[in-house]
Formats: C-alpha cells, structure tokens, sequence
C-alpha cells in the first residue's frame, strides 16, 4: 500500500523486498485524502448519505423499464413508520 510520497511510499523506513510502483509520489492514500474528487473521497460522501438517509438502506426497490435497452429506472420507497432511525 502506497501511503504516502515519502520514500517506499511511506509504507517502510527499511528497503522493501517487493519494489514500490514508480508513482507512489503521487498516487497514494494521503494525496486521495487530499484530493476531493478522488475515489477516496467520493466513498466518504456515499456513506455519509447511507448514514443520513435510511431509504439507502431500509427502502424497498422497484423496477421500472426493465425491458428498455438504453434505461435504467428505478424507486426506492420507505414506509414512514419504517424509517429504522435507532
């Protein structure tokens, strides 16, 4: 795992038996962590809106257009006394 651009990708003060990818310095999980639109990122926000919203999780889904080659359609619903908040 490349954690960050220091030296083996930080992942060790030692020399690694496995060479390090020649772009640790610049694709590693400090510089994701600094960049807003990296996966990284883009993951927190997903759970945040799971964390926030119990139709993500609770809600039940429906199909629509199942048969349409170019369209993918979809509802999910929640019950109101279902919201599962505890």
């Amino acid at each position: 795992m490349q954690w960050s651009a220091a030296p083996y990708g930080g992942f060790s003060t030692g020399v690694p038996w496995i060479e390090v990818n020649p772009n640790y310095s610049k694709v590693n999980a400090e510089a994701a962590i600094r960049d807003e639109k990296s996966i990284w990122n883009h993951y927190r926000k997903l759970i945040a809106l799971r964390k926030t919203h119990p139709l993500i999780v609770y809600g039940e889904y429906g199909s629509w257009l199942d048969q349409h080659p170019n369209v993918f359609v979809y509802t999910r619903t929640i019950d109101s006394d279902d919201q599962r908040n505890h």
